[in-house]
This record gives structure tokens, sequence and C-alpha cells, in this order.
């Protein structure tokens, strides 16, 4: 008898503990990728260097804790990010790096976690929050950051203002409070304003960046005032007409790159843009269009001036080989000579982009698609280090021509959550892979991949 009134004691212990837990209501979505490469020439030399195939993966996971009508608790953590068949990285390393660069996140690595809060007529989320996004996928580099942002939706109007917290200096790599990087911080201000119809939207956003973190190419003793103190200006529309679809972004920058706080130094200030516009027509089954971008890159004429820094971010994917941030993620930087790189860096700028595609979805679950790009640069005369005075110093590549790439792939929807792709890529690289050096030799570069992805 005693048994049984311990167990079911036991049992109403852990039933009402547990009651708080089980009155919050929590969801869960996110993706997972698994994915095949196979590359011939990347680092794009002549003669080729040896072709390099892996398999690599990717879980994310977001989860939303519902505590109370309008009170929420959102998450968001990555699993198994990661190279099939390497082995485990350095132990206590903040991004688990190995000498080699391999991100091998093969534990539970949160990126996420803020409260989302109704306060008045709109949401208040204070926490890691979603960061560098805005509007159509061009020019955005998703991150995370500490934020405090204050949400607001009337209707069809809605937007936000807040503050991030990009990095912190004031305190130690060990987390002590040290008095020798006051104030040498990098915070975000923002605010955007948007409005959306049934069959599209638009919008502005505005960035004030004061980035005192500094700048180590800067000549020695000059001091430096600020480092990229300056202001972007991000305004975007998308929308389908009928059987036409559209969508187009601009971004202009301004403000200073570097001040300094000696005489006898030339400050130099900040200002470039970007735009992209795409357009796409649908015929039955069948769908063509085409897609322009420029971004701007530095004038190597103006030693005091700055129009580069407006990248074309991480999330624009136009190509499988050219600015795929997902295959830069694994496999680095593109070419040796002149590099350019989807992942780090934000993007890429200095190019002129010009695409046209097409696709067929020849089966309610088949789907086959081709695009044919040429790649330019937008200035050939372009910045390449500071001077001992503090203006911009330049370099002069070889030829303007980035190159071509063919792309086609096919895509069989499994299940209506579940997709496999598979896809070849061909670059041809123009001579402005050689760099500033016409004596070197280049060679192109074919990719054939496979991937299959599970949201949920």
């Amino acid at each position: 008898m005693k048994r049984l009134f311990v167990v079911l004691l036991a049992v109403g212990l852990i039933a009402a503990l547990s009651m708080p837990v089980l009155a919050a209501d929590i969801k869960f979505s996110g993706a997972y990728y698994a994915a095949g490469y196979l590359e011939r020439n990347r680092a794009l030399t002549d003669p080729e260097k040896a072709t390099q195939g892996f398999y690599a993966q990717k879980l994310r996971v977001n989860t939303i804790f519902k505590v109370s009508d309008g009170l929420s608790l959102v998450t968001r953590f990555d699993v198994l990010d990661k190279v099939w068949g390497q082995g485990r990285a350095p132990a206590d390393t903040d991004d688990r790096t190995t000498t080699a660069g391999t991100k091998l996140k093969e534990n539970i690595e949160f990126s996420r976690a803020y409260v989302d809060a109704k306060v008045g007529p709109g949401n208040l989320r204070v926490g890691y929050h979603g960061s560098g996004t805005t509007g159509t996928a061009f020019a955005d580099t998703e991150a995370s950051a500490g934020v405090i942002r204050y949400y607001y939706f009337n209707g069809p109007w809605s937007g936000y203002i807040g503050y991030e917290k990009q990095q912190e200096k004031e305190w130690s790599s060990n987390y002590t409070l040290t008095g020798t990087k006051a104030d040498n911080d990098y915070d975000q201000w923002k605010g955007s304003i948007y409005y959306k119809w049934a069959t599209g939207d638009a919008g502005l956003g505005y960035t004030f960046y004061n980035d005192k973190t500094g700048n180590t190419s800067a000549p020695a003793g000059a001091g430096q005032d600020n480092y990229y103190k300056r202001q972007k200006f991000n305004p975007y529309f998308r929308g389908t007409f009928g059987s036409l679809y559209l969508e187009a972004e601009a971004n202009y920058q301004m403000g200073d790159y570097i001040s300094y706080n000696q005489a006898g130094y030339t400050n130099v200030s900040l200002g470039g843009w970007n735009w992209y516009a795409k357009a796409q027509y649908t015929m039955g089954p069948v769908y063509f269009g085409g897609q322009y971008a420029y971004v701007q890159g530095d004038d190597g004429a103006t030693k005091d001036k700055y129009e580069g820094g407006v990248k074309s971010g991480r999330e624009y994917k136009p190509c499988l080989i050219f600015l795929n941030s997902d295959l830069d993620y694994w496999a680095g930087s593109l070419g040796t000579n002149l590099t350019y790189n989807g992942y780090s860096g934000q993007g890429a700028e200095n190019f002129t982009l010009y695409q046209i595609f097409a696709g067929i979805k020849s089966i309610q679950k088949l789907e086959f698609f081709a695009s044919y790009s040429m790649m330019t640069l937008n200035q050939k005369t372009t910045y390449s280090s500071i001077a001992t005075d503090g203006s911009l110093a330049s370099k002069t590549y070889v030829d303007d021509k980035i190159g071509t790439e063919f792309d086609i792939t096919a895509t069989y929807k499994i299940y209506d959550n579940l997709t496999y792709m598979i896809g070849y890529g061909y670059l041809w690289a123009g001579d402005a892979f050689k760099g500033t050096s016409s004596t070197n030799t280049i060679g192109n570069d074919w990719l054939l991949m496979h991937k299959l992805t599970l949201n949920f």
C-alpha cells in the first residue's frame, strides 16, 4: 500500500511540475539539406588543379514557445552543419573551425533567442534576432545580432524602428570589463516601412552605421575619429501583374569611410550604390525572363572617396558557381588572382551581371530550369590599400571580362516538403581572373551537384 501511495505521489508531482511546460504552445519549423558537389577547377588555374568532391549537410530548426496570448520566446539553432566524413573540431573554439577553415557545427549551436511581446499597437522584440535582410534577396546577408525593435502593423502598412549591437569592444576576450577599448563598438540604428497588397509589396529601409572597431590598414600613428560611419537607403518593389512578375531593389550609401584626427592625412568619404531588377513571364507550364544586377566598385581615380561597400549579399545566388554562397561556404573563394566569394564579406562588389533564364514544369512534380549569365567588372582600376597619406591607393586589373556561365537544373518534388535537385554549371572564366598581371594563366570551371532539401 505504501509503495502504491509513493508511486501515485510521484506521478502527481511529475504532472504538477509539467503543467506549466505543457501549457506552453510550442511550434517547430526549419529546413534540412544534404548536397553533393563535384567541381573541376575552382581556382580557375591553367593547368587545372585536381577535382574536388564532397558531401555536406545543414539542419536549421526554428522554435516558437508561446507563453501566453501576445507573448512568445523565439529561438533558432543549427545542428550537424558539416562536411560528411570529417572528424570533430578542436575543443573550446567559438565556431568549431579547423585549421583548414571548415566549419564543424556538430552540436546544437544557437543563433537566435528573443522575446516577442505585444505592447500597445505593435510588437516589441528583444534579444538575438535576425538582421541584414530587407525586401528581395538581392543585397541581403542574413545574420543575427543583439536587437531591440518595435514593429507596428496597421492594415496593409507595417514597419519597425530599432537598435542593433554588431560588436562590443568594451569587453575583452575573457568577458571582463576593460577601459582601453571604450567606445570602439559597432552599432546600427534601423527603420523600415512597408506596404502590402494582394499580389505584391513595396518598402523602404534605412540604416545608420556607426562602426568604431578600427581600421588596421590605416597608416601607423594617423589616429581615427571613426570608421564606416554611414547611412544606407534601401527601396524595393515586387509584384505579380497577371502572367508577369516583377521585382527590383536599390541600395545607396553615403557618409565617412575613414576620418583621421591627425593633421596631414586625407579623410576618405563613402558613397556608392547598387541596384537589381528581374522580370519573369509565365505561359502555362513554361516561364522565361531575365535579371540585371549592378554592384558598384571603387573608382581608383578618386583617392578621397570610396564608392564600393554596398555588396550583392550572401542570399543573392544568381548562378550555380558564380556567387553561390552555399558552395562558397564549403569550398571557399572562386578564383586565385581575382577572387569572388558570395559567402564571406557579405557577397561581392564591382560587377555587372546580365542573365536570361527559362523553365518548364513538364509534369506536376518535375521542373527544368536553365540560365545563361554574363559578368563584367565595373571598374578595372579600383581600390587596393590605404596609402601613407591616408588616401586610397589603387590597382588595375588586366581586363573587365569576368566571364559567362551556363546552368541547368532538374528538380523533382518527392513530397510537398521534400525535393531533389540535380544541376550542372559551366563557367567560362574571363581575363579579369588574371588579376593585375597579364602573364597569369586561367582555366574554366565546371560543377556537378545534387541536393535533397526538406522543409518543415
